[in-house]
């Protein structure tokens, strides 16, 4: 293989890694601002711009999900907090039964973290709540946090400051194959 070029955004892409311990304090609005702005630039299939962005920094609105989800998926008494503590939980809904929503959302998720490391805050893709989200109970959280019932959950995002940051692991080789 030979050299790759380096430029920010490539270091800003090899340098990111996925948070699990985060400060409590909250990020600002301008930092969320650009974040948010990062997704919304995002590209989509068709450019139909379908996703939905429900930012919530409301701890015990955070603390809910999580119990819900806790109950729903293991319902053993223990809380997941699948946001590890990160002050900002951002859910990323789209039209139901759009043909490439959960596609869409994961290109504004991916911009959206790029865009919080970048700003030196850490952040987590979330997708292991989609079940939970889809469930009766999960549509009843949603619907009172106001979310539309005709938008369907595509992926969430934690975003904070960094506690601890996660180390680098290697990548698995093998995975290119060139067709020329």
């Amino acid at each position: 293989m030979s050299e790759i070029i380096s430029n920010a955004v490539i270091e800003s892409i090899l340098s990111r890694r996925s948070i699990r311990s985060y400060t409590d304090a909250q990020i600002s609005d301008r930092e969320l601002e650009t974040i948010l702005q990062a997704g919304i630039w995002a590209p989509t299939a068709r450019n139909a711009q379908e996703i939905n962005f429900y930012v919530i920094q409301n701890k015990d609105s955070i603390r809910e999900l999580a119990e819900r989800y806790s109950k729903y998926a293991f319902n053993d008494g223990k809380v997941r907090n699948f946001a590890y503590g990160a002050p900002t939980l951002i859910l990323l809904y789209g039209k139901s039964g759009a043909r490439f929503m959960e596609i869409d959302a994961g290109i504004a998720a991916e911009n959206m973290t790029l865009a919080a490391h970048s700003l030196g805050l850490g952040s987590l893709i979330i997708g292991c709540i989609k079940e939970y989200l889809y469930s009766d109970d999960g549509r009843e959280y949603a619907t009172s946090i106001g979310i539309s019932e005709d938008l369907s959950f595509g992926i969430a995002l934690a975003i904070g400051h960094t506690n601890e940051p996660t180390p680098s692991k290697p990548r698995l080789e093998d995975r290119i194959k060139y067709i020329k």
